[in-house]
């Protein structure tokens, strides 16, 4: 199982990154500029300026409450890539229509760095993220997990 990390300053939300171009595969985002920034309170694509060639990175932390195995749900239209921490898992890339993609990933109790990436290319976007766990029926993931914070290392 993933090790929660040692966090402060919890308030509800995510940071995201807005970023305008024209991509085939999910970008490097280390190596693009983002042309927007902000906090969001769930994974929402509405600070876009446009509706084609658009991507956002969205980071933060998830909060669980109980550990076990936790399933991620990925719907998007088109690219998308969920991680916890450094490890991905899932990966729904390239231009699709808005399909879904599953994965699974042992997690302890306590908080753990979230970040989804995603991007449209053109048509239609769309972007949902469901989990469920331990206790959890499969759901959205409530914005009373997600916090943005600073992480302590």
């Amino acid at each position: 199982p993933l090790e929660p990390v040692t966090a402060n300053a919890a308030v509800n939300g995510l940071d995201y990154e807005y970023y305008e171009g024209r991509w085939k595969r999910l970008p490097d985002f280390d190596t693009e500029s983002p042309a927007a920034a902000g906090v969001v309170m769930d994974f929402d694509l509405s600070p876009r300026a446009r509706d084609d060639a658009f991507a956002f990175r969205y980071t933060g932390t998830l909060r669980v409450a109980r550990a076990g195995i936790y399933t991620f749900y990925l719907k998007s239209d088109d690219g998308s890539r969920l991680a916890i921490g450094r490890t991905e898992v899932v990966r729904h890339d390239g231009i699709n229509d808005m399909t879904e993609k599953i994965g699974h990933v042992a997690l302890k109790a306590g908080d753990h760095p979230i970040t989804v990436t995603f991007f449209e290319a053109d048509g239609r976007e769309g972007l949902e993220i469901r989990y469920a766990g331990p206790g959890i029926p499969r759901q959205r993931i409530p914005t009373s997990a997600l916090y943005r914070r600073r992480i302590n290392k």
